[in-house]
């Protein structure tokens, strides 16, 4: 399993989770939330 699979595994757990965006951004250290909301949708099996 790769980081950029558990990254996106993340992302989208803590999301559904009702973690917003800009939550989730500062847990992952980017600085453009464009960079997290290419993560939502790309899940593993998704």
């Amino acid at each position: 399993m790769s980081a950029n699979v558990l990254r996106r595994s993340y992302v989208g757990s803590a999301h559904r989770n009702g973690d917003s965006v800009e939550e989730i951004r500062n847990h992952l250290g980017h600085q453009d939330s464009r960079t997290t909301r290419r993560h939502l949708g790309r899940e593993p099996g998704a």
